[in-house]
């Protein structure tokens, strides 16, 4: 279970595992800030870098076409996001105006570096070098040089000095180019398109003015030798250059990051003239001459400088193409070199991808190094800005510096610098501590998706700290018990030398999944050289209240207050220096008065940020600061939006912030693609190439807030959110507190995540006005397009270095659910999510059955209610421990529960679905309801424990449970989910141990029953162990607790201080106290004493009442107020109660008495068993103390209401209540509601007003379970004594009506018995002795008959007193039956079941099994008794025996029918040839065992078991040969078989599988596949498919199926109980399977082959379709053994009769008479006629061993197969035996020889099967008395009997004469008209009817068969076997 959910949730043991780590894995592990790697973001980020106007056709066909196509091959391989950056389209004027776009290109490019893995650069060069602008920023000094030079050159300056402005707040100084609408008006004026030209032009002016300036004043500088030539460059290179300088020339790796497309127009030069010209090509401004210089610069650009870094030829791509367009269109469109242009770009830049992903370290695909990886950068990104808080990081290093058992905590206001406070602390722990190596883990909580769940965050520090110390990581438990319990071990490995340093930031920031603000995983106690510092909020979940509790020294809390003004002023100072600023003395002051309102680190902080931005020479009205840490943020966002657009940046930021763990740079671009509100606005004047958000904004909008959005991990993908928790505040409350935009933001998200408009789907929008006007052509005003967005699978297919693993889209399972509930598209929410099948299997295999759940709770919460959500739900929260094991199995628990509401419209969709996708991952599915539907009643079915609960209890929020092995779990009654546990480790608990809650709610309290055992108290909340106290006596008095003071037998314990305060020896010293009571106001105490009760003070023990009595106490129950006691007493069962209100004046008397046969004297009540004979329970109303519920002698219950003087008696007569019956539990709901009592495996449910009856639980237990009731819920739940799982029940849906289940037997399911040929299944039910009723119906049972073609269960055989039942067989085609019945001897019953009549009856004493003739026309029986094993064979048409084998053993029939099989004395192979009824092969062959072979009719499989000595320690292989016995030859031998033998054949006969799942070749005896991956180990049940294509098997809790030929496991289901019992029928496709709870689970094997679309309507049509589905083909089919060809058919439930009532009644009396045994047979003439009757051969035989539920299971092989049974010839027969009739008169036995039968006890003579599993074991029990013995007991003087009275027995007695004769002989009339019968009467009618039929069947009949063999043969042939051992038959 732990290494599933390690897989699905925790993910601890990445498949990539640390190779290739290095040194950078260390570094993380030991926290070692200097030598961090980089953070990957897990994403290909690819600049584009070209000239704006030559290489618009291929950027263009970059995005329409490859963009796309990369994005998917990144996602499905690597699971990689990419993204191209092309900012050369899509600017906004507001990046003209402020030239700020070149900087911003280059540090883009820089963010492309770092970010990207592998390729990150790409330069697209053409014949022109590009824009070449001056710079925006120049350095002062600089500039002025520049300027002095062309002032002594006579040049005028003024344009420079109204453009450029110095700024001294940059240090050092720069010049300042102003932005153009800041001189030039109406630049950006877009409302008047004509002023905003006009404005333009004159810039054009303007720059071209000041670009020639510069550029000369530069040129006369570098004359001078004043400026460099790399000074010229800044004025003279292009952008291009710069760019592929900061992108290409720079990197480390070019070849690897880097690539250059070129693209030459070989007659460009002759179409100079063209229009289009200059954008190819850099002529002289207003001139058709080419610019020699920039020629030249380009040049050198490709020749000098790219082609020296990039050495790879293929790096490089070369294009020529011809301008021969006579158009005069573009040359770049024609779309053969756009083609062959686009294919290079994707297959260069797939090879580098590649390439890269394969260099890449896997520390960056190790998820749990790559967490821990993040919150070191963010602590080391926080550190290097940390300034002060001197005296706090004096107390955290005397914290470390000294040895401490408790942690440290920071606690303090949001914003106030916790944070900052812990990163600066772990940067400096190795400064430090230099005494030791320090392992430092830190993390900041909620900064990530891992660290918002406990669970998660716990997982990751174990992974951290076993990595670590070399551990094993597999070893770390994924569920969050074991969890917390491996922490809390993992943390006492620290040593002095390698202490552990544990930061854990923002406690507050933890979900509540666990109860994780409890704190109840934190040590109570550090272990030594372990440090712990933590941080929260001082008033979130009470967290600061809980760690006082938890940390008792003051010390340890340190409070983290406000900077202060003078300190928030330093550190503005200080980090403006760090950042090369200054501010003037005006803004100093503006930041002074600003920080004097609020000094909070984060406001402060926030001021720094908004201060870099001021220049010096901006107005005072332009530097104003807001006085809060809320007004500040919201002035940020105010300058961004009307910098960057308000449309734009409110859109983009919705998003971020509606998001539900943030979004990535893609994701968020590619929705803002979907926004037409956002793209109406960016495109309002002007049309894009493609409509989808230009490249260029969302990195600007990123740059600007930089410094406040963080880049964090979620779903394996590195997404952006806000850094602080402010700014989500401010962020919801700005962007999403309208409605309808909140709706439209989820909305578009949600359809993002669904994939709505991906993959090429086109999206409709609405062109505006403007953009209508800018068509050059009529459009009309809607249109649609590709938006570039990719499609939203729900796997992306395999992993590209893990084939076995899955990469799942993480982000649409997280994000898709949250986003339909915000949005309120709740059937979209339905559809895809909820009642989507393949939504369900990849979120439980990607996640955890959690996060499903959480889904299904969110969305229920919001209004969600149809019942099939509910159901779903229901489903998977009973049923989700094992799913969440195995998601696999997902769809057979969904089926097997919910198949029984198929007909809901919304639930059929789901089950259809399961039943066509599931194949893919399990191919078995369910014909039929099989497990527990989700009952509305039925709240959870927790299963995490491993052995039977002892007790359980509530507390308002957690259910706990104590388990045999010591486990406490603790379970969250709104989740269901198993929060924590405690591991009680080395204690014996008790059957009877219980659970008790302290009054005050703050302590657990576990008292053992068991001896000398301590009471452990423990601490509720943190789950610590506090105290051990006392041993317990060797006495069963219960212990119960009042407020904190626990009465454990004599012993009185205060559990807060845990130690016995008082004994019952201080009140009382005889010591004859009989029952004790405690006042919940803990001043009194009462004592039971003999005929006396006694009231002491409590803490004095002074007497102060005693109150004398008729009887013995039994009980005390105080009320609330403390004021009155409720008594009860034994034999009378009087009910007081005595006033014990000291203050009151009738303090000790008897306020009242309560006799219950006096207050109901009419009613007539159950006197219960003799040793209960008192008021047992006493339970009390909560919500009136003086209603009370009265359980009287365990069989009885009164309420009885004192203030009315009223007594209702509860009607327990409608659950069946005798005498016998023991109540239990008594107890009333919280709110008085319901009246819930427990009773043998039921609890009951009454109205407790009313008293009306509600409802009654089944629980599949024994009398005794734990149960209990919550005090703050309607909710119920119980154990079980048999199974581990716990129960939950809410009583508020006791009214609500459920669908019927299936069938559930009260004991297992260990006899199953097929006719395949009808699809009839025949099922034993019975009552094991591990039953309450086992020993009262030890030979008592039912068969009931399943018919599959309707799904419907009738009974055939009503459960009664038959016997036992040790074996039964079906034909295939159900005529007839065989039982194998054990009474006071066993016999054998065939009944033909379409005439519900007795085919004839064997008698055979000693018989321990049966088996039949494949045709069904004979029987073998098999006993083991003294001296000799013997084997007889039955003719089946006359039931005479035919011949008999002594010192026989394992028979087996040939499956043609030809011969019988069987081994002599052990040595012996004898085959005897049915035809000629003798034996015709003697063959020496040592064998335990024989089985017959398929189709191979003259091989046999023979196999000898080893002795097995008393020194044996294993069991070794058997010795297993197929032999020809025919030729007397070994054809085979299999090795190494299974010590369980072979467990079945292919019905081809051509393959074996044993019980290690080792399939064999019989006839070369070679192992041709082995099925299982563990080792040795055997399995019971294991079965082929009869083609021999599958095998089959049950492991433990689950059914397996493998492929043979490529050992593919194609199935694994789970049967959430231990399977008992297995069969199969349909060519082995249809298995039956029994489970120990009573269940059946009938499912079958789907081929993919077989998958269909088909959408049955009705349960009954996917039955029907699911069993007339093919699956042998013809010509497989015609291999197979003729038995096994018929395929199965539906027939009608009415098409088969149930045994006859003379059946039962024959059945019945056979079961109680003393010996009488009765024979029948066919007359010989009827024989004789059968006999020429033509059989159909090709039918065939089911056999099986019916046994209790320790037997083991037999193979199939081991029986006869099913067959027809020709049996069916003789159903007309007139002489046969019709038990219709009344045959059984003189059989009837006195009442008393009745009851004394009855009363005797009975030994169990269950089949257990031999070591060997032989088909017929043979057992050495003791011989019972033959009816000769008995005869001769009885009557021992009354005659003689003949030497041949064996043979009397066994013929037949004539049912007439036999019946007349017992009427007149020896009967007494009882004046009614029947006659009695005594024993010895019967006994002599019963010798005389034998002895006359024999003699009339020897006058009128011929005698029957002649022996086979004769007297002289056969004395002969013993002779001879006594000389050299051949057979005696």
């Amino acid at each position: 279970m732990n290494r599933m959910l390690r897989k699905v949730s925790l993910r601890y043991s990445d498949a990539d595992g640390f190779a290739g780590g290095g040194d950078s894995l260390a570094s993380i592990l030991t926290g070692d800030f200097d030598n961090l790697p980089p953070l990957s973001a897990r994403m290909v980020r690819v600049f584009i870098s070209s000239t704006f106007s030559d290489m618009i056709q291929e950027r263009n066909a970059l995005m329409e076409r490859v963009y796309p196509r990369l994005k998917d091959f990144c996602r499905e391989k690597f699971r990689l996001e990419f993204q191209l950056i092309d900012l050369r389209w899509g600017l906004r004027e507001e990046s003209q105006d402020d030239h700020t776009i070149i900087e911003f290109c280059l540090r883009e490019i820089e963010n492309c570096k770092k970010m990207s893995i592998g390729p990150c650069f790409v330069a697209l060069l053409g014949q022109k070098y590009g824009y070449r602008p001056f710079p925006s920023t120049i350095n002062a000094q600089m500039f002025e040089t520049m300027r002095d030079s062309l002032l002594r050159n006579g040049k005028n300056v003024n344009l420079l000095g109204t453009w450029f402005k110095k700024d001294t707040n940059v240090i050092p100084n720069i010049y300042a180019l102003q932005p153009i609408s800041s001189i030039i008006e109406n630049f950006k004026e877009k409302s008047q398109p004509e002023l905003q030209e006009s404005a333009r032009r004159e810039w054009e002016k303007v720059f071209q003015q000041l670009l020639h300036t510069l550029r000369l004043g530069v040129l006369l500088c570098l004359e001078q030798g004043r400026l460099t030539q790399q000074d010229k460059d800044l004025f003279f290179a292009s952008v291009t250059e710069y760019e592929i300088e900061k992108g290409m020339l720079r990197s480390s790796n070019p070849n690897q990051s880097s690539l250059c497309f070129t693209r030459h127009i070989t007659n460009l030069e002759e179409n100079l003239h063209h229009r289009h010209a200059p954008k190819f090509i850099d002529l002289v401004p207003g001139t058709t001459l080419i610019d020699k210089d920039a020629q030249q610069m380009l040049s050198n650009l490709l020749k000098d400088k790219i082609l020296s870094v990039l050495t790879d030829h293929d790096n490089v791509q070369r294009f020529k193409v011809a301008w021969t367009d006579p158009f005069n269109r573009n040359p770049c469109e024609n779309p053969e070199y756009l083609d062959h242009f686009c294919q290079e770009f994707e297959k260069q830049m797939q090879r580098l991808i590649i390439n890269s992903m394969s260099n890449v370290r896997s520390i960056s695909r190790n998820t749990q190094a790559v967490e821990i990886l993040q919150h070191l950068t963010m602590c080391k990104t926080r550190s290097l800005v940390f300034k002060g808080r001197e005296d706090i990081l004096n107390k955290v290093r005397r914290y470390l510096s000294n040895p401490t058992d408790q942690p440290v905590i920071l606690y303090g206001l949001s914003g106030s610098g916790k944070t900052s406070v812990i990163a600066r602390s772990a940067s400096l722990v190795r400064q430090w501590l230099t005494k030791c190596c320090p392992r430092v883990i830190i993390r900041f909580l909620g900064t990530t998706s891992h660290t918002c769940s406990i669970r998660l965050v716990l997982g990751n520090i174990c992974w951290h700290i076993t990595s670590l110390n070399d551990g094993d990581t597999f070893a770390i438990p994924g569920d969050y018990p074991g969890l917390v319990a491996y922490f809390h071990n993992i943390l006492k490995t620290a040593t002095a030398e390698r202490p552990l340093v544990i930061l854990l930031d923002s406690l507050d920031q933890l979900g509540p999944a666990h109860k994780a603000h409890n704190l109840a995983w934190l040590p109570r106690t550090l272990p030594p050289h372990v440090h712990m510092i933590l941080s929260t909020l001082p008033y979130e979940h009470d967290l600061l209240d809980t760690l006082k509790m938890l940390v008792p020294d003051e010390n340890n809390f340190i409070e983290v207050l406000p900077l202060g003004q003078q300190l928030s002023i330093n550190l503005v100072r200080e980090w403006l220096v760090g950042a090369s600023r200054d501010l003037t003395p005006p803004q100093f002051e503006v930041v002074t008065k600003a920080l004097t309102k609020c000094s909070l680190p984060l406001y402060t902080r926030l001021v720094f940020e908004e201060v870099c931005h001021w220049s010096s020479y901006a107005l005072l009205s332009q530097t104003k600061l807001e006085s809060t840490v809320k007004g500040i943020i919201n002035k940020l966002f105010e300058k961004v939006e009307k910098y960057q657009g308000t449309i734009f940046v409110t859109h983009a930021l919705s998003y971020l912030t509606a998001s539900k763990n943030g979004l990535s740079d893609v994701e968020l671009e590619d929705v803002l693609s979907l926004d037409d509100v956002v793209l109406n606005d960016v495109f309002q004047h002007w049309l894009p190439p493609i409509r989808r958000i230009p490249p260029l904004l969302l990195p600007r909008l990123r740059d600007a807030l930089t410094s406040y959005i963080m880049q964090r991990e979620a779903n394996g993908t590195i997404v952006f959110y806000w850094y602080h928790r402010q700014f989500i505040f401010v962020a919801r409350e700005r962007y999403l507190a309208n409605r309808a935009h909140r709706l439209y933001v989820h909305g578009t998200l949600a359809h993002y995540f669904l994939g709505t408009w991906g993959g090429g789907q086109c999206k409709p929008f609405k062109y505006s006005e403007k953009q209508l006007q800018l068509m050059s052509t009529k459009r009309r005003p809607q249109d649609e397009a590709d938006r570039k967005v990719p499609l939203q699978p729900l796997l992306f297919g395999p992993d590209s270095n893990d084939p076995e693993k899955i990469n799942y889209n993480l982000r649409k399972l997280s994000e898709l659910p949250y986003h339909l509930l915000e949005s309120r598209q709740f059937n979209d929410l339905k559809k895809e999510v909820l009642l989507n099948y393949n939504w369900l299997h990849a979120k439980l295999s990607a996640m955890s059955l959690h996060d499903v759940l959480s889904d299904f709770r969110s969305a229920i919460e919001a209004g969600i209610t149809e019942p099939e959500v509910q159901m779903v739900f229901s489903a998977l929260r009973v049923g989700g421990s094992y799913v969440n094991q195995n998601p696999s199995t997902l769809a057979f628990d969904l089926l097997g529960r919910l198949l029984v509401h198929y007909d809901i419209i919304g639930m059929r969709s789901l089950l259809q679905q399961c039943d066509r996708k599931s194949v893919q991952h399990s191919a078995l599915v369910p014909l039929f309801q099989c497990f527990d539907s989700p009952r509305a009643m039925l709240l959870y079915m927790l299963e995490d424990h491993t052995q039977i609960v002892l007790d359980m209890v509530f507390t308002p929020q957690e259910l706990i449970s104590i388990s045999k092995d010591g486990t406490i779990a603790f379970w969250d009654v709104t989740s269901g989910e198993c929060t924590r546990n405690i591991t009680m480790s080395d204690v014996s608990l008790g059957p009877n141990t219980k659970l008790h809650i302290s009054g005050d709610g703050k302590y657990l309290v576990v008292d053992s029953d068991a001896i000398s055992s301590p009471v452990y108290i423990y601490d509720l909340k943190m789950a610590q162990l506090l105290y051990t106290v006392g041993r317990r006596l060797p006495t069963q008095r219960r212990g119960f607790i009042v407020g904190n003071l626990l009465c454990r037998q004599k012993n009185i314990i205060d559990v807060r201080i845990g130690r016995q305060i008082r004994s019952l020896d201080d009140y009382v010293l005889t010591k004859r106290y009989v029952a004790c009571g405690i006042t919940p106001d803990q001043k009194y105490i009462l004592i039971g004493e003999e005929m006396v009760t006694k009231l002491f003070e409590f803490k004095s023990c002074i007497l102060l009442a005693t109150f004398p009595a008729e009887n013995l106490p039994s009980m005390f129950v105080p009320t609330e107020d403390s004021k009155r006691v409720y008594v009860g007493y034994y034999d009378d069962c009087l009910f007081k109660v005595f006033d014990i209100n000291y203050e009151s004046r009738t303090f000790g008397d008897v306020i009242l008495t309560f006799n219950y046969r006096n207050a109901l004297p009419g009613f007539r009540f159950l006197e219960g068993p003799q040793h209960v004979r008192e008021l047992s329970e006493i339970a009390v109303s909560p919500v009136d103390d003086k209603v009370v519920l009265l359980n009287i002698k365990r069989c009885n219950l009164i309420r009885f209401n004192m203030a009315i003087n009223e007594a209702k008696v509860v009607n327990v007569k409608v659950i069946g209540a005798t005498n016998k019956t023991y109540l239990f539990g008594a107890s009333f709901t919280y709110n008085g509601k319901y009246i819930v009592v427990g009773e043998d495996r039921f609890l009951h449910i009454w109205d407790a007003l009313s008293l009306a009856f509600l409802s009654t639980i089944h629980l599949h237990s024994v009398s005794g379970f734990p149960f209990t009731v919550s005090p703050s819920l309607n909710l119920v739940a119980a154990g079980s004594t048999i199974h581990t799982a716990i129960k939950v029940w809410d009583l508020d849906k006791v009214n609500v009506k459920d669908a019927l289940d299936t069938t559930v037997y009260e004991c297992p399911v260990d006899t199953v018995c097929c006719a395949s040929d009808v699809r009839v299944v025949f099922v034993k039910s019975w009552y094991g002795l591990s039953s309450t009723k086992g020993y009262q119906y030890l030979d008592s049972f039912g068969i009931d008959m399943w018919n599959l073609g309707t799904g419907n269960c009738e009974s055939f055989l009503p459960f009664n007193r038959y016997g036992k039942l040790l074996q039964i067989e079906v034909s295939s085609d159900a005529c007839h039956m065989a039982l194998l019945l054990q009474t006071r001897e066993t016999y054998i019953l065939v009944i033909n079941i379409k005439t519900s009549k007795v085919h004839c009856t064997i008698d055979k004493p000693n018989c321990q099994s049966m088996v039949v003739s494949p045709f069904w026309d004979y029987i073998c029986t098999c006993c083991a008794g003294t001296p000799v094993k013997e084997v007889q064979m039955w003719n089946l048409k006359d039931g005479k025996e035919i011949v008999r084998f002594y010192q026989a053993e394992s028979p087996v029939f040939s499956l043609n029918g030809k011969y019988i099989l069987y081994i002599d004395s052990g040595q012996t192979l004898i085959i005897y040839c049915l035809n000629k009824m003798a034996p015709i092969h003697y063959l020496s062959c040592q064998a335990d065992l024989l089985l017959a072979l398929p189709v191979k009719h003259r091989l046999v499989l023979t196999v000898k078991w080893p002795k097995v000595t008393a020194t044996s320690v294993h069991m070794k292989s058997p010795e297993v040969m197929v032999r020809d016995f025919h030729e007397n030859k070994i054809v085979s031998r299999l090795y190494n078989v299974s010590p369980s033998g072979i467990k079945d054949f292919s019905k081809d006969g051509q393959l074996a599988v044993d019980a290690q799942l080792q399939v064999y070749n019989l006839s070369s005896g070679n192992i041709i596949a082995e099925l299982s991956d563990e080792e040795n180990k055997d399995f019971q049940f294991v079965r082929f498919t009869y083609d021999g294509v599958y095998v089959s098997w049950v492991d433990e809790f689950s059914v397996k199926v493998k492929r043979i030929e490529d050992l593919t496991l194609v199935a694994h289901t789970s049967t959430h109980e231990r399977p008992t019992s297995l069969q199969t029928i349909d060519y082995g496709y249809v298995s039956i399977l029994g489970r120990e709870d009573g269940r059946m689970l009938i499912m079958k094997l789907i081929q993919s082959k077989n998958q269909s679309s088909y959408k049955p309507d009705s349960a009954k049509d996917r039955l029907h379709f699911l069993l007339d589905s093919e699956v042998c083909s013809s010509d497989v089919v015609s291999s197979f053994d003729l038995l096994y060809q018929k395929k199965g058919t539906c027939i009608k439930d009415g098409d088969l009769l149930k045994a006859s009532e003379s059946i039962r009644n024959a059945m019945i009396q056979r079961a109680k008479a003393p010996h009488a045994i009765i024979s029948t047979s066919t007359p010989p003439s009827v024989a004789r006629a059968a006999e020429s009757t033509a059989f159909d051969k090709s039918r065939r035989a089911s056999s099986h061993r019916a046994g209790s539920i320790d037997s083991r299971e037999q193979s199939p092989i081991t029986g006869s197969p099913i067959t027809k049974s020709p049996l069916s010839t003789t159903a007309s027969n007139p002489a046969s035996f019709d038990l219709d009739q009344d045959v059984s008169a003189s059989m009837h036995t006195s009442s008393e020889q009745q009851n004394s039968c009855e009363g005797s006890p009975v030994l169990g003579n269950s089949i257990s099967g031999s070591p060997a599993l032989s088909p017929c074991p043979l057992y050495g029990q003791k011989r019972s008395k033959s009816v000769q013995d008995m005869f001769t007991l009885s009557k021992r003087s009354s005659r003689k009997l003949d030497k041949s009275a064996e043979n009397l027995c066994s013929t037949s007695a004539s049912p007439t004469t036999f019946r007349n004769r017992s009427r007149n002989r020896g009967a007494t009339n009882n004046g009614s008209g029947s006659v009695l019968q005594t024993p010895t009467s019967v006994l002599m009618s019963f010798m005389e009817d034998i002895q006359a039929s024999w003699k009339l069947s020897r006058k009128k009949s011929k005698p029957p068969r002649a022996p086979v063999v004769s007297k002289a043969a056969a004395a002969a042939a013993a002779e001879s076997s006594l000389r050299d051992r051949t057979p005696s038959i």
